[in-house]
């Protein structure tokens, strides 16, 4: 189950300022190229223009494109910024010799970057986990992988690569290259919500490193080769006791599945989802040894991978559950304990509290005493 502590501070007041421009802005988007983008991506985003929704499905189809486009490509999405109904070459396959607005164009071109992305890192971590497999690499309690020269990737990915391992593996991950100096230097990402809170601060505090520079837990990093062993050793020793595949989360509220407010506390939260973003992230609610029974439960999905069950007037639902499924599938009973997001769902006019299960801790009531 996950680690959990009470929250307090929800932010400072220039991320309060910030995110009031932030929501201004989005109530009255004038930029051709993002209204065509909130076009593009309202599905996904629900319909609604929120920082998380921006954060997720806007935002990354431009930073792909700094990151993988050709320059005229780039300069198409800088034209697009500033004056997107200019009339350019259409490049899309069977509309040759035609034109098309530069905010569309360069849209369109985003899209096939984020798709392009998204496939060279893949191929790349599947390279790189041949490499973390054959020479043993998760005896570590950080996963460093150093690239070579064979590995013939673009250095724009290393740090998604990164952040794929650190979470596939559940371990802060450093991908590095060796230079003609003898310093290992690359990219470290840091696991999602666990107990080590700051991965530069440790890395830097261990007196291996030349340098490590960026945020917290996603940054540059530079150690002479020589001095890696004895880093390692370094970290096993002060990590040895840190479950990284325990996620912890901070529980701003904690209240039983019969609390009389737990329905009104949701919709509150759910209702102000405009302002949560980065540096204010969406509030959690732990609920503690709520009983299921054989009965209670629905699965559902296409896949077939997502639980729902209610107590009183609020519905709990995990995605991708497989896992869950297996555990409430095994036991005639079972006591759940679970940490949700605050959701409101919409249904022909009604509206009804949810919880979306970010993560769980389940016991066959069997085994109760």
């Amino acid at each position: 189950m996950a680690a959990l502590g009470i929250c307090g501070d929800m932010g400072s007041i220039l991320d309060l300022e910030n995110r009031y421009i932030m929501l201004k802005g989005f109530s009255h988007v004038k930029n051709y190229f993002f209204k065509c983008a909130i076009e593009k991506q309202s599905y996904s985003m629900g319909g609604d223009v929120t920082p998380i929704g921006v954060a997720f499905y806007i935002v990354p189809l431009m930073n792909a494109m700094i990151r993988m486009g050709t320059m005229d490509e780039k300069e198409r999405l800088f034209l697009a910024l500033i004056d997107g109904h200019r009339q350019v070459p259409c490049n899309k396959r069977g509309a040759k010799g035609t034109t098309e607005e530069v905010a569309i164009e360069s849209l369109r071109e985003c899209t096939n970057a984020k798709a392009k992305q998204n496939r060279v890192t893949d191929q790349m971590v599947a390279a790189l986990e041949q490499k973390i497999f054959k020479y043993d690499l998760l005896e570590n309690r950080i996963l460093f992988v150093r690239m070579d020269d064979y590995d013939d990737y673009p250095s724009e990915v290393t740090g998604l690569c990164a952040m794929k391992l650190a979470a596939k593996y559940k371990r802060p991950t450093i991908l590095a290259r060796l230079n003609d100096e003898g310093y290992d230097r690359g990219s470290i990402r840091n696991v999602s919500d666990c107990e080590l809170t700051d991965l530069k601060k440790f890395l830097n505090d261990s007196g291996y490193f030349e340098w490590v520079q960026g945020h917290a837990n996603a940054a540059g990093a530079s150690i002479l080769d020589s001095n890696l062993r004895a880093f390692h050793e370094y970290a096993n020793e002060a990590l040895k006791d840190i479950d990284f595949s325990e996620g912890m989360y901070n529980a701003n509220f904690i209240r039983e599945a019969n609390a009389p407010d737990l329905e009104d506390l949701i919709f509150t939260l759910a209702s102000a989802k405009d302002v949560w973003g980065q540096n204010n992230p969406e509030p959690m609610i732990f609920v503690p040894d709520m009983y299921i029974s054989g009965t209670d439960y629905r699965i559902m999905g296409t896949n077939k991978d997502t639980v729902k069950f209610e107590k009183g007037t609020v519905s709990f639902i995990k995605f991708h559950a497989a896992d869950l499924i297996d555990e409430l599938q095994k036991c005639n009973e079972i006591k759940i304990s679970i940490v949700g997001r605050p959701n409101i769902n919409e249904w022909q006019g009604e509206q009804t509290a949810q919880l979306f299960i970010e993560d769980y801790e389940v016991k066959d009531n069997l085994l109760e005493f």
